[in-house]
């Protein structure tokens, strides 16, 4: 072969070498400082606390921390009380049992190394659970020939909650499924009627023909006789 050519190919294979070597050596590397990083900060939170303080302020209980130990706190001072005045006695708490028992699980922290980064624990605020708004119920209110009834009564059992129809016999009451509509009008037996999921409720109103000569038709709608006389007397005696 041509010793040009056997040269070139040995510089090619020679440098494939290299870089493969290279790369290897990286790899290594860094799994070196993953390795390392894992074990420092696995040796860290390993580190054995013993305290034995009375009326000692929360910054002061750190202090004697570090200063035990090769531990170093980095922290912000709104997020705790740190002129906290406590008494503990603690005998060797690994480092998050430690920090339970002083901050009583109101901090946590993040490890990196020998540095003890304090955080507030940040509570997760519970959306409340808005009730689904109380649609309408509607309808129209007619007697036994069709005729709509005005001013019947419509309201809601157990509560005061209530309409009345209006000239047509249309109504519009706000209520959820399972209420209890009750619709009541003089001369008319009463009836009761459970919501479900309908919108629209017609009711046609039975006569109470027992009770129906004591009521008495007025030009804007009926009431009950001794209602009527009563009021008939009181302006007779105004007068």
């Amino acid at each position: 072969m041509n010793p040009l050519i056997d040269e070139i190919f040995y510089k090619i294979l020679r440098r494939k070498s290299f870089n493969r070597r290279l790369k290897i050596t990286a790899t290594l590397m860094m799994l070196t400082v993953v390795f390392n990083t894992f074990a420092n900060k696995n040796l860290y939170s390993q580190t054995e606390i013993s305290l034995d303080l009375k009326n000692t302020s929360i910054i002061g209980v750190l202090d004697q921390i570090e200063s035990t130990t090769d531990l170093r706190f980095i922290f912000d001072s709104d997020i705790f009380n740190f002129k906290e005045i406590t008494s503990l006695s603690i005998k060797n708490q690994k480092l998050d049992q430690a920090l339970k028992t002083i901050f009583g699980g109101k901090v946590t922290y993040e490890l990196k190394e020998n540095l003890v980064f304090l955080k507030k624990i940040v509570e997760e605020v519970q959306t409340p659970i808005l009730l689904e708004a109380q649609s309408p119920i509607t309808g129209v209110i007619i007697d036994d020939d069709g005729v709509p009834l005005p001013g019947v009564n419509v309201f809601i059992k157990g509560t005061n909650t209530g309409v009345a129809t209006d000239f047509d016999g249309n109504y519009s009451i706000p209520a959820a499924e399972g209420d209890v509509l009750i619709f009541s009008f003089v001369g008319f037996e009463n009836q009761e009627l459970i919501v479900g999921n309908e919108q629209n409720i017609d009711i046609s109103m039975v006569a109470d023909y027992a009770n129906l000569d004591e009521v008495v038709i007025t030009g804007y709608g009926s009431t009950a006789k001794k209602n009527l006389v009563s009021s008939i007397s009181q302006i007779k005696g105004d007068a």
